[in-house]
């Protein structure tokens, strides 16, 4: 049973409570060193990471250690990370509602393992 509630509990923190919105590909709207996901008009490759810096030309972009320059004319679409509060008080309030129910069907029904 305690297993079974740490699994829950972790599974509530690794989640992603973030989403995605579309934005403008306009040097004012693109936010510098937030999480952009860019997918590319040539092979539809999607690529996730930091924007650094902005011309308008190129996008300079920080993927873990690397830095990727990207010409703006291969960008098709370009998508900030926003953090998401209901999702996130969604996820809490399922784990509420949903742990006692299956705490309450194993206490019944003798648990997984008979």
């Amino acid at each position: 049973m305690k297993s079974l509630s740490i699994v829950l509990l972790l599974c509530v923190l690794f989640q992603s409570c973030y989403s995605y919105q579309t934005v403008n590909l306009n040097k004012n709207t693109i936010k510098l060193s937030k999480k952009h996901k860019i997918v590319l008009t040539n092979s539809q490759a999607k690529v996730e990471g930091r924007v650094l810096a902005m011309t308008k030309d190129t996008l300079l972009l920080s993927k873990g250690n690397q830095k990727i320059k990207i010409p703006t004319s291969n960008i098709f679409d370009i998508q900030e990370r926003k953090f998401s509060f209901l999702k996130t008080a969604g996820s809490g309030a399922l784990l509420w509602i949903v742990a006692p129910v299956v705490v309450l069907v194993f206490l019944f029904t003798g648990g997984p393992l008979q």
